[in-house]
């Protein structure tokens, strides 16, 4: 079953609702197309809308003279006077995306247009206020202060070029380019900046912006003279003592506990993160060890609101692993401290320890320690004389302690702890493990911070 009708000039047929493969165009429709085709239209978009194939299309041109275009030849879809409007536009600052669609074409179309009208494009770093060419009295000016010994790094800040124009220019002005680093290797004056590192406790980036060289030249001219640098990403320069660790009492036991738990080292840097409601206790950390850098506040991975801090030092990470044995990823091989067996520095250590990753259950008198290492755990059940036993709960060891031991744990704990060595939080609970009843009102209060 077959049926026919006639639609324009040309004759489709179908069967069983699928077109026929024979498809005939009147010839005016044919003479219309040819105007169109020539006028800029696509030979393709000609084939769909007469519902025959692009070669049919091709050949019925031909027939009527019509000069065909190569594959891939840029079609003129604009006038020439609207070439020129658009190239008058574009050199007054329009944009290709703006000029496309003022004109109804395509961004492709406006660019030909430019291309054929000899105008220059602008790039995506000229639109952000930088040029990738100087004008010729700049480019004199830009070579003079080369030769005058200037880098290529300076000389693209000054005239807010990149480096690769600043070259450019160079090359333009028949100047020789030098090796990188050559002239600042003269220039720069080292034992200044020995003293701005050493005595002032200035930054290589501090130093290389006073200075007026590179941060790299810098650092390698203090390296060259025996300089040792702590941290070369860093802006701004830390105050510390590298050295805090060195000495072993009871702050810094209770501090190492608590690194032990929350805390971390990731090559030569120390970082430890907290929930935000626990940041008093970073600040108190922070002035305890005296180091001049803040406290800082992020959303973690849970999108929980955390604080951290971090300070990079090789001292601190020598010193925590070799007295406490707070290594590069400990989660799993945590091992106990060798202090004084028990004795006031261990319980210290503990409490930190328990401040970071334990938890006081007051209405069941029982203190709970959680850990990665097993080891670890068991250290402090023989430390607490506990017969309670050890689990794994999700991937990490625990073990919780009830009744006079645990009190007992707890007294020990917090036997010698002060406001400045102990989380306040967990504290009053413990009070009340070891009381058994409410220290005063601010147990809610600090319960709820």
């Amino acid at each position: 079953m077959s049926s026919a009708r006639k639609d324009n000039g040309k004759t489709t047929g179908s069967s069983k609702g699928r077109p026929s493969r024979r498809v005939r165009v009147a010839e005016e429709v044919w003479a219309a197309a040819a105007e169109r085709y020539q006028a800029g239209e696509h030979g393709t978009v000609l084939a769909r809308e007469l519902g025959v194939t692009d070669s049919t299309v091709t050949r019925n041109l031909r027939r009527l003279g019509v000069v065909i275009r190569k594959r891939g030849q840029h079609r003129r879809v604009l006038t020439d006077t609207q070439e020129v409007e658009i190239a008058e536009r574009y050199e007054a600052g329009a944009t290709t995306p703006a000029l496309a669609e003022s004109y109804g074409v395509s961004e492709t179309a406006i660019l030909g247009a430019l291309d054929r009208q000899g105008v220059p494009r602008r790039g995506t770093v000229e639109a952000q206020g930088h040029r990738f060419a100087l004008p010729h009295d700049q480019e004199v000016q830009l070579a003079q202060d080369y030769l005058d010994g200037d880098g290529q790094v300076i000389l693209g800040r000054r005239y807010r070029v990149s480096v690769i124009a600043v070259r450019a220019a160079l090359r333009r002005q028949k100047v020789t380019q030098r090796s990188p680093g050559e002239v600042n290797a003269v220039r720069l004056p080292v034992e200044k900046a020995i003293d701005l590192y050493e005595i002032e406790s200035k930054t290589t980036w501090e130093i290389a912006e006073q200075l007026g060289f590179s941060q790299s030249v810098v650092l390698k001219h203090l390296r060259r003279a025996g300089v040792e640098i702590n941290n070369t990403t860093r802006k701004y320069r830390v105050n510390m003592d590298h050295h805090w660790w060195d000495v072993v009492d009871l702050t810094r036991a209770y501090w190492a506990g608590f690194l032990a738990a929350d805390g971390s080292v990731v090559g030569n840097t120390v970082k430890v993160g907290l929930a935000r409601k626990d940041r008093c206790l970073l600040e108190v950390f922070k002035q305890a060890t005296g180091v001049d850098q803040p406290v800082v506040d992020y959303v973690n991975n849970h999108r929980k609101l955390c604080s951290g801090f971090y300070v990079t030092s090789p001292k601190w990470c020598g010193t925590l692993s070799a007295l406490y044995n707070i290594v590069p990823c400990k989660a799993k091989i945590l091992k106990p401290p060798s202090l004084d067996n028990g004795g006031p520095l261990t319980w210290a250590f503990v409490r930190g320890y328990f401040d970071g990753d334990g938890h006081a259950d007051a209405q069941a008198r029982s203190v709970q320690f959680t850990s990665g290492s097993r080891p670890f755990i068991e250290w402090v059940k023989l430390l607490a004389r506990a017969h309670h036993s050890v689990y794994l709960n999700n991937g990490s060891w625990g073990m919780r302690i009830t009744g006079p031991v645990g009190r007992a744990t707890a007294k020990r704990m917090y036997a010698d702890s002060t406001p400045e060595t102990r989380l306040e939080r967990k504290y009053l609970r413990l009070k009340r493990v070891i009381d058994g009843e409410w220290v005063d009102g601010r147990i809610r209060e600090a319960e709820k911070g």
